[in-house]
């Protein structure tokens, strides 16, 4: 299938995924407004009734709704991933990675890794602090980390522990993050360093 094309589907699938998104945002707000049903309160009374105080036909519609967007949402993300993970593919050999942070000041490029990623995202991108080695880097907000080093995500769910270990070893020099972006596969280099916030990197991940 022809790059272009791949590239398109997978910007289609962003864009419904987002529209499905907002969809789930507007049922929760009906269902956790004040007076509402909620996720998961019961719709019956002590004696098995339906509720006197709720819609409980429409709640019932809501959350029947909302569990359907969400199996949407699931599977529209699988198929991204694998959108991307065809485009990382087939970039060419060779095409030039950014080789420190320092130099790329927050434009990281397309990734052309020899191999795309064998697992989906294990942590996102909460925070960034100005003036960070993460600022330094390009991260931003929503960035969802493939890889950071050699860390990826696992089957025991113990990349944090693991990322900690890297930073600390490899203070002072760089090291690759791929990263999923507005549906593109990205690659760019972080230093982790002292500097004038805690800690060496400048951001919060919130592992996924």
């Amino acid at each position: 299938m022809a790059k272009d094309e791949t590239k398109e589907q997978a910007k289609a699938l962003v864009k419904r995924r987002d529209e499905v998104e907002e969809e789930m945002q507007e049922i929760l707000g009906r269902l956790n407004a004040p007076g509402g049903a909620g996720t998961d309160q019961p719709l019956v009374d002590p004696d098995g009734f339906p509720r006197s105080d709720l819609d409980v036909i429409a709640a019932r519609n809501d959350r029947h709704k909302l569990a359907r967007l969400k199996s949407d949402y699931d599977a529209l993300t699988d198929r991204i991933q694998a959108k991307l993970y065809d485009l990382h593919a087939s970039e060419k050999q060779g095409k030039a990675e950014v080789q420190s942070s320092r130099t790329i000041r927050g434009t990281p490029e397309a990734a052309s890794a020899p191999a795309p990623p064998t697992s989906g995202p294990f942590a996102i991108v909460e925070d960034v602090q100005s003036d960070s080695p993460a600022a330094e880097a390009g991260l931003k907000v929503g960035d969802r980390i493939l890889e950071f080093g050699d860390v990826r995500k696992g089957g025991n769910g113990d990349e944090t522990a693991r990322l900690a270990t890297v930073l600390r070893a490899a203070e002072n020099q760089p090291l690759r993050i791929l990263l999923l972006r507005t549906g593109q596969v990205q690659v760019t280099h972080v230093v982790p360093r002292q500097w004038a916030g805690p800690g060496t990197l400048g951001c919060r991940l919130k592992p996924l």
